[in-house]
């Protein structure tokens, strides 16, 4: 006998649930043959398109999901993040700009969960814009991260980390000492402190910073590596 609709979309969802993910895919194609109003739907067939590397199939599922449903904030997160996949940078920015005004809750306030995706997001566009060399451009986007997650340590240790790539370094060492702050032992944090205050000859104040990571974590090799440098240019 077959299945009614409600078993088969209900089989469908606790596949996706248990990670049986070409099981679940193969019974949410059956479900939009059946009834093809389900944005939700679409939008599962689009994240297991983009598990496989089949970006341009989730594009198209996540648009229609879109479609069906244009406040579909999950939907739009990712269909971003797909965008970005491709290399569409301006079209996934755009789509951005559209789930920033849905996860509005009211006049200024996000929905934490959509602020940390959205923090991701820049911070991913912010990578990439610094390994392009372009740290302007880097710096705006992960300003923009750490603005919507402000104790997010390692958003907040790349902006450091870019200030002091362009010369900007009391700047860098203010957004590195923020993070340490909030999160003592972030070794990466105080590392990089500890190399910003060598590039301005603060010596003693670098060593201080790598001889604490030590304290932590005695086989730090960055820590161990920069000591020796701070040494031999003590000579």
């Amino acid at each position: 006998m077959e299945e009614t609709f409600d078993q088969l979309y209900n089989k469908a969802n606790e596949a996706f649930k248990d990670g049986h993910w070409a099981e679940a895919e193969r019974l949410y194609v059956e479900v939009v043959k059946r009834k093809p109003f389900y944005a939700d739907v679409h939008h599962k067939l689009g994240v297991l398109n983009h598990q496989k590397g089949n970006f341009k199939k989730a594009i198209e599922y996540f648009e229609e999901a879109l479609k069906l449903n244009p406040n579909y904030t999950e939907a739009r997160l990712n269909l971003t993040i797909t965008y970005y996949a491709v290399g569409q940078y301006d079209k996934g920015m755009e789509i951005f700009s559209g789930a920033i005004q849905q996860a509005i809750l009211e006049p200024g306030q996000l929905d934490p969960y959509i602020k940390g995706k959205l923090a991701n997001e820049h911070f991913k566009l912010g990578n990439i814009y610094y390994d392009l060399g372009e740290f302007q451009e880097a710096i705006d986007q992960y300003a923009k991260a750490v603005k919507l997650c402000p104790n997010f340590p390692d958003i907040r240790t790349k902006l450091g980390i870019a200030f002091r790539d362009i010369g900007e370094f009391d700047q860098a060492i203010q957004e590195l000492k923020n993070v340490i702050r909030n999160k003592p032992y972030y070794l990466s944090a105080r590392n990089h402190l500890g190399i910003t205050f060598l590039k301005v000859d603060r010596i003693e104040e670098a060593k201080a910073e790598w001889n604490q990571v030590l304290k932590i974590n005695p086989k730090d090799s960055i820590a161990l590596a920069c000591l020796r440098m701070a040494d031999k240019k003590n000579d």
